[in-house]
């Protein structure tokens, strides 16, 4: 068959997206199936209509075929404990998991190391059993979630996307313009956790330790930090509204872009009052009260106070100096219109 149009690039790209959605062990060989797959359908569309395989076809089969995200539900098997059909939603909660535990981790040894000599074989026996832990509830979460919880629910964020998916941004010369609608609806899980959390249950903004088999937590925010906390809660929720509208849109276009713009700006004058404010790292004896701490731990902080807020001040400065840079590089790049979309994609409002 004579085919002027080579469609392997476009088809790749578009398997490649899928595989992202896939266990890494078998994305490889499912993505030379899908390959097949649109091949098989993009010949029997041209037979069907009696013309060359072109660039308009194999779009119309793209379409057909859906989101590379829904798609890759459709290799859904329950020979692995996570599957395709859950798993770009398990993948950022581990991530993220991983990052919470580390961080207390460190911070935990770091605060050890002020009170005790450091056992480094029951601190890495701690590591190890506690990081285990950690990865085997979300495994089996994951897992029970995937077996008990029906198909739509699971797949109710990316409903919309069969209307608004266009695959004509899987061309090359759109690379920049594809987002990755789970990397969205994760971000919009976070920034309406990190609301609840400095709205709703500022005292649990803190760290712990746990000394002979007993728990013990320190909540780090001052009284200063009430006067900003409808302020931190506002630019968390409208990072939320931010991600919803954009993961359900599928595509960045002007609309978005300067909205993210906004945001920046709003994000940067609040910076900038965090920084010339009070210090909103200290002791309040409300919060404290609502936990049981260890008295040296709590000596310790009170102790190191001076250096958590020049520390906080010092990283403030630093996202008011990179998030200015970058305000003033989208706004350039918007107001030369190089960030609105080069195909048509059908809009939807939220």
């Amino acid at each position: 068959m004579n085919n002027p149009f080579d469609s392997q690039e476009l088809f790749g790209i578009y398997a490649a997206e899928v595989g992202i959605y896939l266990p890494r062990r078998k994305r490889k060989d499912i993505e030379l199936e899908i390959l097949s797959l649109l091949e098989d359908a993009l010949e029997d569309k041209s037979d069907t209509a009696e013309q060359p395989a072109d660039e308009k076809l194999a779009l119309e089969v793209l379409k057909e075929f859906g989101p590379p995200i829904t798609f890759a539900s459709s290799y859904r098997t329950n020979q692995v404990l996570v599957g395709p059909e859950i798993f770009p939603l398990f993948r950022p909660v581990l991530q993220l998991a991983a990052i919470i535990y580390l961080t207390q981790f460190l911070i935990g040894v770091v605060i050890t190391l002020t009170h005790s000599p450091f056992d480094i074989l029951n601190t890495v026996d701690a590591f190890f059993d506690k990081g285990f832990q950690i990865f085997g509830i979300l495994v089996f979460a994951f897992a029970l979630l995937e077996r008990t919880t029906p198909k739509t629910w699971l797949y109710w964020p990316f409903k919309d996307m069969e209307n608004t998916w266009d695959p004509a941004g899987l061309m090359p010369e759109n690379a920049k313009k594809r987002i990755k609608p789970t990397k969205y609806w994760f971000e919009s899980l976070v920034m309406l956790g990190f609301a609840v959390l400095f709205i709703v249950f500022p005292h649990w903004v803190g760290f712990g330790n746990n000394t002979n088999g007993v728990w013990s937590f320190i909540p780090v925010l001052s009284k200063n930090y009430l006067r900003f906390a409808p302020w931190i809660g506002a630019f968390f929720l409208s990072r939320f509204i931010f991600a919803v509208m954009l993961a359900r849109q599928g595509h960045w276009d002007n609309k978005m872009h300067w909205f993210e713009i906004g945001l920046t700006a709003y994000g940067i004058l609040l910076l900038i009052a965090l920084l010339y404010g009070p210090d909103i790292v200290g002791i309040n004896q409300t919060f404290l009260s609502m936990h049981t701490y260890n008295p040296d731990l709590l000596a310790w902080f009170k102790a190191t106070l001076q250096y958590w807020n020049t520390g906080l001040r010092i990283y403030l400065l630093l996202m008011v100096i990179i998030q200015s840079i970058v305000l003033v590089i989208r706004t350039i790049r918007m107001v030369l219109n190089r960030g609105a979309l080069k195909f048509p994609l059908p809009t939807k409002k939220i």
